[in-house]
């Protein structure tokens, strides 16, 4: 599923590579393990490579589905802000204090 309205722009997650100074291969290494966790998949991190480098370099044409999956792997999360000001975060609740 595609999802239109939604911008990822690739410079962030290129950043996050740098920050944990990971190569796009060990991001599939870790997309390969998390898939095998949540969905009981036994694929070899070599299924996993060319989706991972072309949501690298095209966020914007990958799935919603799997960019999740790889900010998982940068242990990251993804949140919905509505525009009433409600939030909705997957895995967590988040608190703002203004």
């Amino acid at each position: 599923m595609q999802c239109s309205g939604y911008s990822m722009q690739k410079e962030i997650l290129e950043e996050r590579l740098k920050e944990l100074e990971w190569t796009p291969y060990k991001l599939a290494q870790e997309v390969t393990r998390l898939k095998s966790i949540e969905k009981g998949e036994n694929k070899n991190v070599t299924s996993y490579v060319s989706s991972v480098r072309q949501a690298l370099m095209n966020p914007e044409r990958s799935t919603l589905r799997t960019l999740e999956t790889i900010i998982k792997a940068l242990d990251g999360e993804l949140v919905i802000r509505w525009k009433e000001k409600k939030e909705i975060v997957t895995g967590s609740r988040e608190v703002i204090i203004e």
